[in-house]
């Protein structure tokens, strides 16, 4: 009897001790899949962007591999495109043409990087919901593509050919950030194009009005900020730690050269908001930051002399904001004429408002000289 009750006791200690070592293996197993959740949950918070409002999709669809630790250490410059149609690229590219001009026009230069969003309405009837949009996400080389469509080019082309060609090589390296929308006003319009996604109001133009900036009014102008401001984020998860906003190139005016006074009074306000704006954003004074204004062709919508009248008075204007502020540049576009007259009738390349293939790379290669002669100064 004492054997058997000897041997109850044991049966029962070996079971006691194998259901606690089994308890402690399984109460270690919940912790560390509560500390990886924890972790997973902690770095989608830091990703997020909703203390901006911005489209946290539209980043992080940029962002690098996470399997994998970016290089460190690297540096970039960057140039903004903003504006109008001519800024958005409502240009349709003759490939023909183009590879005459840069045979690296389909795949551009990995010394030029670009990321950006160009808008337009297909309907100016429902403008309110018809915006198309041409968006490249991810950091991408420049090149012919990245316009109002994959059919369609803006500056960057011709910016891309003569930049790489000429400074940004080996570890040099410069990005164009582009955020423009077709047809769109600098003052405080909300029909038409602007009604889509705002207007270009620039924030102390609006005080100085007694606007209310919200909604459409400065949306658009918001959105530039904000587009910068992702593009930056972007660069430095990629390993990019010395950022430099190094220029504007702002074309637009079309929708406003009716109005060359006031218009010169909101441009004005726009050149100095952008560089306090853009300077709060990477923590610099960028109050000296330079501002390359794209000038209308004279025969932007027709080459009738009333027309051409319109847009001479403008373009003096533009060209005068030019030499009265600091670090401003005026670019010749004026000189590649959009229509010319046969029989006292309008004709053009390929509608009223945009340049031609030859033109657009043209105006781009123009505000790279401007980069290279006066932000560069390597000429």
């Amino acid at each position: 009897m004492k054997k058997i009750a000897y041997l109850l006791i044991l049966c029962l200690l070996f079971g006691v001790m194998t259901t606690f070592v089994s308890c402690k293996e399984n109460n270690g197993n919940t912790a560390d899949t509560s500390a990886t959740a924890e972790n997973s949950d902690s770095g989608n918070v830091g990703d997020s962007d909703s203390e901006t409002g911005g489209d946290s999709s539209s980043e992080s669809s940029g962002d690098t591999d996470s399997s994998s630790t970016p290089e460190t250490g690297k540096s970039i410059d960057l140039y903004i495109i903003a504006g109008q149609s001519n800024a958005t690229g409502h240009t349709k590219f003759d490939e023909t043409v183009l590879a005459s001009l840069w045979k690296d026009y389909k795949v551009g230069s990995e010394n030029i990087l670009y990321r950006g969003r160009a808008e337009y309405t297909n309907n100016v009837n429902t403008p309110q919901v018809s915006t198309g949009v041409n968006e490249v996400t991810m950091w991408t080389n420049a090149k012919a593509g990245q316009g109002k469509t994959t059919a369609h080019m803006g500056a960057e082309v011709g910016m891309a050919s003569v930049l790489s060609s000429s400074y940004y090589t080996g570890d040099k390296v410069c990005g164009i950030v582009k955020y423009a929308h077709g047809g769109t006003s600098i003052f405080n319009s909300t029909s038409g194009e602007n009604a889509a996604n705002g207007n270009w109001v620039p924030p102390s133009y609006a005080s100085a009005k007694g606007l209310k900036y919200e909604g459409l009014t400065g949306n658009l102008y918001r959105n530039l900020i904000d587009e910068v401001g992702y593009s930056i984020r972007i660069l430095e998860r990629n390993g990019y730690d010395d950022i430099n906003i190094k220029g504007v190139f702002w074309m637009q005016g079309e929708a406003d050269r009716g109005n060359p006074a006031e218009h010169k009074t909101a441009l004005t306000c726009l050149i100095n908001d952008i560089r306090n704006d853009l300077g709060e954003l990477v923590g610099e004074d960028l109050s000296d930051l330079a501002f390359m204004i794209g000038e209308i062709s004279r025969t932007s919508g027709s080459a009738k002399a009333e027309t051409v009248a319109t847009n001479e008075a403008f373009i003096s204007m533009q060209r005068d904001v030019a030499n009265t502020m600091d670090n401003v540049y005026a670019i010749a576009s004026s000189a590649f004429e959009i229509n010319w007259l046969e029989g006292g009738e309008d004709k053009n390349g390929q509608d009223k408002w945009h340049w031609t293939t030859e033109h657009m790379f043209c105006i781009g290669e123009l505000v790279a000289e401007c980069i290279l002669d006066n932000i560069l100064k390597v000429k």
